[in-house]
């Protein structure tokens, strides 16, 4: 019976590695723990270093001088691509894997940044882990922009929701976004003409309302306690509370 073929990564041969690196990567920290080749090959945890370009670059360095092939693995995440750009910069290896698809123990709860780089660096070995694809820059560059017009379409069609709600609540239906009317509130004009045109529509009361509320923007809760109640707020008012969630006024 003949061996299966050895998987390859970036066209060489997994066996060609004599070192297999977890890393558990965070905003502050990575947590570095490498496993030996061979099924019996030795697992440790490195410890954890700060992630920064000089760290990793010396991180890199001292395992290079132990283990002359390394292959490393992280999990995909909010910290993106930086690391392994870095990483193939230096010559190494590295793969960013599915955190959706890396096997996990039924009813293991206990977690840590040390029992999950040692845990990548074993699943590395054993070839149980599935890479994504890594776009190059010009790629992701492309992709942030897609996300972020998302966003922001996504964000103008809250907006107009919450203004469309408002307005109801004072009896005033909006015609259409687009259309010049005594009742159509169109995003891209400017507030001080929100104001006229419900003032022209018999509402003053309304427009001071919609001045109050511009005059709040960007206050903490407190202040906006001060501003409407003209006393001091309870002491279990949080402070981090912000005005601004899609420019309504929101707890």
């Amino acid at each position: 019976m003949e061996p299966a073929p050895s998987l390859t990564h970036r066209g060489r041969a997994m066996d060609d590695h004599n070192a297999f690196v977890g890393l558990d990567v965070h905003k502050e920290s990575i947590a570095v723990a490498v496993a030996e080749t061979g099924r019996g090959g030795e697992v440790r945890f490195l410890g954890e270093i700060r992630n920064e370009a000089a760290a990793v670059i010396k991180s890199a360095r001292k395992i290079g001088r132990s283990y002359p092939s390394v292959l490393y693995a992280y999990e995909a995440g909010g910290c993106g691509y930086g690391l392994h750009r870095q990483l193939t910069g230096l010559g190494h290896d590295c793969v960013v894997v599915a955190p959706s698809k890396i096997p996990r123990v039924v009813n293991d709860r206990t977690k840590n940044d040390q029992r999950d780089a040692v845990s990548l660096a074993r699943l590395l070995r054993a070839d149980e882990l599935s890479p994504v694809w890594v776009p190059d820059e010009g790629h992701e560059a492309m992709r942030d922009l897609v996300r972020a017009r998302h966003a922001a379409a996504e964000d103008l069609r809250k907006v107009r929701q919450r203004i469309q709600a408002f307005l109801l609540r004072h009896e005033r239906r909006v015609a259409a976004w687009r259309e010049t009317s005594n009742v159509c509130v169109c995003p891209d004009e400017g507030a001080g003409r929100h104001e006229r045109k419900v003032s022209e529509a018999g509402s003053e009361s309304l427009a001071n309302e919609l001045a109050g509320l511009r005059g709040l923007d960007g206050k903490t809760l407190k202040e906006r306690w001060r501003t409407l109640s003209g006393s001091e707020p309870p002491v279990r008012v949080s402070t981090s509370l912000l005005v601004r969630r899609g420019g309504g006024l929101n707890p």
